[in-house]
């Protein structure tokens, strides 16, 4: 048979011979399905899409089988897949229309939904395809996507009667639970979307739709998309999105997280505001037309440099714009008029170029992919359905100023709406552009974004751009600083266990370290600005925040938990002396001074742990401590030294008892070095010249 003949000439890669054996059989029997499935499927081959012309004619030869046969669910599919691949306006009406069929036919068909969901969607079409799904509502899946773009018209009282029904029958039904989470919040039921959402993270394996990933997607930092595509099991979803949440935690002093329900809300903003209309461009569907169109092209660049990069001709201009300009000797851009007649501009939003002209802008080089090649591959817009101006208001919330426009209003070629900067306090400006709003004609290559994207045309910008793309902040204020330092040492209930001491310069504190593959435990909390915390050697996410009066500071840190297996030493911990010669962690850290200042000529007690050095028969363990201070104007540079030329040097033999496989090592010093930093240096080796370990402190001697 000739459509099976077809096929198989199709998966031995004989694109050209399925094509021959197709079209022979569809010319012989036209009223065949089968015939024309085969000959679409042949023109759809792996290389379609950069095959000229093939993509659209494969659509017709699906059209021709869905005409044949309007309950062919196959031939519908097949359609919406060649209209994705063809992409544009016209393969976008056709996948719209395929996939709304197969799901009339098919309404709980995963692949058909997940590529609707790809598309731009607004009030109308989402119309369509609840009528659609409304002739299943016996079937649970169709209630919840109908459900779903209940909540996206924002008719949340219809939304709630469907999903309240599902939930009647299945109370553990993750997807259902998210979407009824949603719903509350997006309405402002702060308490309700908790409650609804704390149940949807404990049957995160039960998320058939993938509705809690989907909702969070939007703030994700490309770390957390690779880990997610990875494939996090089932059974540890909840733990993964509980420690996503717990990253984001605005107030560690509240019973809740605020972040939940302020990403909700600002999710139901963007939605609104900022829709993703062009979906099936290039630059959204395919990574290796997104990268090519990341930078901005020259006609963007020469729209920079004339309407923004100053407001008048010879206004100030920043060093960096100067050196790109086409003469940078003087100062400023040529009078709009001069530029007019220099280049050529014949109307609005198009510079035009002739024959043998070009132009002389020499391009701003960093984009997306300096940033992350995860942002350059994952098409945040698609899993969203937000243009970037949405996803920057998802992660970073309303700016400050928002300004529509460019600076320079004299010239037309620059009144255009295509433009926005939005100003953000401590992040700077994140510019959005239209790339299709201005062109230098056919000769310059036309680009075909037509969607709001972030486009960076300097330094500043481009840090906006890194910031409204890998992360994401909180309305909270938190305007309380403090300074944190860490001690590690072998967990004292658990030598498998380490021991994180938590110090920061404020008394009252709450700490919570997230990562590792369970949940994360609830915050810590200590009044004199020490707490510590007891896991596993990894990696973690350390939250410390810490409140005085009404203020609320916030810092976040990464931090490896290193393993104290075998022999090895803790971190220095240096605090005042005091006349008791008991020495222990908890009467060090107890007595630290939390911004690690001392006056001139104080005495101090360096102390640390070493551990798993053998042991005489007499219990005692034999080692040599070796200190140093070393007076530093970089401490940073300094502590990352493997020798420190001169400074205090002082060398012990020690015999030392140990309790278990710990030996507590300490020693009183006068560090005797003139106001400013310091470091003190502790190396621990065994009497044969093999180190045990290192550890050092910072201090500062405060003077007069």
């Amino acid at each position: 048979m000739a459509p099976l003949a077809a096929d198989s000439a199709l998966s031995r890669g004989d694109r050209e011979g399925a094509i021959r054996l197709a079209t022979s059989y569809t010319g012989r029997n036209p009223n065949d399905v089968r015939g024309w499935l085969a000959l679409g499927r042949a023109r759809l081959g792996p290389s379609a899409q950069f095959a000229s012309g093939q993509p659209l004619q494969a659509l017709w030869a699906f059209r021709r089988a869905t005409g044949l046969d309007l309950h062919s669910r196959e031939a519908w599919a097949w359609m919406g897949r060649a209209g994705m691949t063809l992409g544009g306006a016209d393969g976008e009406s056709a996948a719209r229309q395929a996939w709304k069929q197969v799901l009339a036919l098919d309404p709980a068909s995963p692949e058909a939904w997940s590529e609707w969901l790809k598309l731009s969607r607004g009030r109308s079409e989402r119309e369509r395809v609840r009528r659609a799904l409304a002739q299943f509502l016996d079937v649970r899946a169709a209630r919840t996507r109908i459900a779903r773009l209940l909540i996206e018209d924002e008719r949340y009282d219809s939304a709630n009667v469907l999903l309240d029904g599902l939930l009647r029958d299945d109370p553990v039904d993750g997807s259902v639970l998210a979407l009824r989470a949603q719903s509350a919040f997006e309405v402002g039921d702060t308490a309700a979307g908790s409650r609804f959402y704390a149940r949807a993270l404990a049957s995160a394996d039960r998320d058939p739709e993938d509705i809690l990933w989907a909702q969070a997607i939007g703030i994700a930092t490309p770390t957390e998309i690779r880990a997610w595509e990875a494939g996090v099991p089932a059974a540890s979803r909840a733990a993964f999105l509980a420690g996503f949440w717990a990253r984001r935690n605005p107030d560690l002093f509240r019973g809740e997280n605020a972040r939940i329900a302020e990403h909700f809300a600002r999710l139901r903003y963007a939605r609104k505001r900022y829709p993703l209309m062009h979906a099936l461009t290039a630059y959204h569907r395919n990574a290796t037309s997104r990268a090519s169109e990341l930078r901005p092209s020259p006609a963007e660049e020469a729209f920079y440099l004339m309407c923004e990069a100053q407001e008048w001709p010879g206004a100030p201009m920043r060093a960096a714009d100067r050196a790109r300009l086409p003469f940078p000797e003087t100062g400023f851009l040529p009078s709009p008029a001069a530029w007019r007649d220099l280049r050529g501009v014949r109307i609005p939003g198009d510079l035009g170029l002739g024959p043998g002209e070009r132009i002389l802008v020499p391009p701003f080089s960093r984009d997306l992919r300096d940033i992350d090649t995860t942002a350059v591959r994952a098409g945040y817009n698609l899993r969203t359905g937000l243009d970037d101006r949405g996803l920057t208001y998802l992660r970073l919330g309303p700016p400050a100023h928002r300004a529509i426009g460019a600076p320079n209003v004299e010239d037309a070629f620059c009144r255009i709406p295509d433009l926005e900067r939005w100003d953000y306090p401590g992040i700077g400006q994140v510019r959005f552009f239209r790339p299709s709003a201005v062109s230098l004609g056919p000769a310059a290559g036309m680009r075909q974004t037509s969607d709001m994207v972030i486009r960076a045309q300097n330094e500043a910008q481009f840090g906006g751009m890194v910031a409204g793309l890998t992360r994401d902040t909180t309305s909270v204020p938190a305007p309380l600083p403090i300074g944190v330092w860490l001690a590690q040492f072998r967990g004292e209930s658990d030598s498998s266990q380490v021991d994180l001491a938590v110090l920061a310069t404020e008394g009252r504190i709450a700490v919570q370290l997230v990562g590792g593959a369970g949940e994360p435990p609830p915050p810590t909390f200590g009044d004199v600005g020490l707490a510590v915390l007891t896991s596993p050697p990894g990696r973690y996410s350390l939250l410390v925040h810490a409140r005085a009066a009404d203020s609320l500071g916030r810092r976040t840190l990464v931090v490896p938990l290193r393993s104290f297996a075998g022999v090895g030493m803790s971190d220095l911990v240096v605090a005042p002396t005091w006349g008791d010669t008991a020495v222990g962690r908890t009467a060090m850290l107890e007595r630290a001074p939390r911004d690690l200042a001392f006056p001139p000529q104080a005495e101090l007690r360096a102390f640390a742990e070493v551990y798993g050095l053998p042991r005489s028969a007499d219990g005692t363990v034999h080692y040599r401590a070796s200190y140093q201070v070393y007076r530093t104007d970089d401490a940073r540079r300094d502590a990352r030294r493997d020798s420190l030329p001169g400074g205090i040097v002082l060398s012990f033999e020690r015999a030392r008892r140990a309790r278990g496989s710990t030996v507590v090592e300490w020693l009183d010093i006068v560090p005797n070095v003139p106001p400013g930093l310091c470091i003190v240096r502790l190396t621990v080796t065994r009497l044969d010249g093999v180190v045990v370990g290192r550890a050092q402190s910072v201090l500062e001697i405060v003077g007069r």
